[in-house]
């Protein structure tokens, strides 16, 4: 019998997915005629003998699954993983799904086997298949076994312990929560309530929206003046090191300033510009002008220049940019610039 987990790891990166259940699966095997009477069974009415394969042989799943195998066996590994009679199809795109799911359809109707419409899934992004959803995102757990575990009823005999037991051990592979590092020898001696509180303690402080994702020296502050323990310090500074917004905005977190590096090569004609001025110039001009506005494509080295006033707005900087570049060019995909007020208010 093939292993759950090695046929979800084929499934990694599709995004069509099709499942075929087949129509009492084990009734469409035949039984060979010398083995039949190995199947006979009495009634009060009469006694039978299988034709077909029943439910509840010792072999019969092993059976099937080798039936199973053997007409889809050149492209187990490709497109089709089989657990007895339930058939998934997975494909990256639409194309070759459509192709590999009649492939798979021609087999089965060359050798006389049945689907049950009402159970197919077709052509899906998201299926359930073995219980658990296969999705392009991944793999989960079918919500109704984490709403059965959740409302299991209080467990009063072996076979009932036996049973969650099973069903438990089955979705061990899905975790409940990651650890992000191994506790201390001493910290295992502290209860889980002892270590939830400090968390509370810290996030009180740090993550509700007033505090603004506070640094660690003012977190330390107003966590000290109403909580105490050991090693408060440390606890609150790998708390805030952790915290993914904190990561994302602490300038402590960027590369150092090194040599500069030069910009990459535009694609195209007025793809990319650089703007900057020239001046202020003395004297102005009659008209006012006292500064140009130099903006050069980065591609062909091709410059405009325009005179201007050195107390020009933002605004008026847009204008003309619009008027002398874009109206002619087109929009620009990049504009490079300075940090002068007038390029980045």
């Amino acid at each position: 019998m093939p292993r759950s987990d090695e046929l979800f790891n084929r499934l990694a990166g599709n995004r069509f997915f099709t499942k075929i259940d087949l129509r009492s699966g084990y009734h469409q095997i035949r039984v060979a005629a010398a083995d039949q009477p190995k199947t006979a069974f009495r009634s009060r009415f009469d006694h039978y003998e299988f034709t077909v394969m029943p439910f509840g042989l010792a072999n019969a799943p092993a059976t099937f699954q080798r039936a199973m195998n053997d007409i889809f066996r050149d492209i187990l590994e490709q497109y089709v993983p089989i657990y007895l009679d339930y058939i998934l199809v997975y494909s990256r795109t639409l194309e070759k799904h459509l192709r590999h799911l009649r492939d798979v359809l021609d087999r089965l109707r060359r050798h006389g086997f049945y689907t049950k419409l009402s159970k197919c899934r077709f052509a899906q992004h998201k299926v359930n298949f073995l219980g658990h959803y296969v999705s392009d995102q991944g793999l989960h757990m079918d919500d109704a076994k984490i709403t059965a575990i959740a409302e299991w009823p209080v467990l009063t005999s072996a076979k009932q312990l036996h049973s969650f037991l099973g069903l438990t051990s089955y979705y061990s592979d899905c975790p409940i929560a990651y650890y992000s590092r191994q506790l201390l020898p001493a910290e295992i001696n502290y209860t889980a309530d002892e270590r939830e509180l400090r968390v509370r303690a810290v996030s009180e402080f740090h993550n509700q929206a007033a505090a603004g994702h506070m640094g660690f020296h003012k977190t330390l502050a107003h966590v000290s003046r109403l909580y105490i323990w050991s090693k408060r310090k440390d606890f609150v500074k790998d708390y805030v090191a952790e915290r993914p917004t904190c990561k994302e905005v602490n300038s402590a977190n960027r590369l150092p300033y090194s040599l500069l590096q030069t910009l990459p090569i535009p694609e195209g004609r007025w793809q990319s510009i650089s703007m900057d001025f020239i001046g202020p110039l003395r004297p102005p001009t009659p008209c006012g002008h006292d500064v140009i506005l130099v903006v050069v494509d980065r591609f062909t080295k091709r410059a405009r220049f325009v005179p201007c006033r050195y107390a020009i707005s933002a605004r008026e900087v847009a204008d003309i940019v619009f008027d002398r570049v874009v109206c002619d060019h087109d929009l620009p995909l990049s504009i490079i610039s300075g940090r002068d007020p007038r390029f980045t208010s």
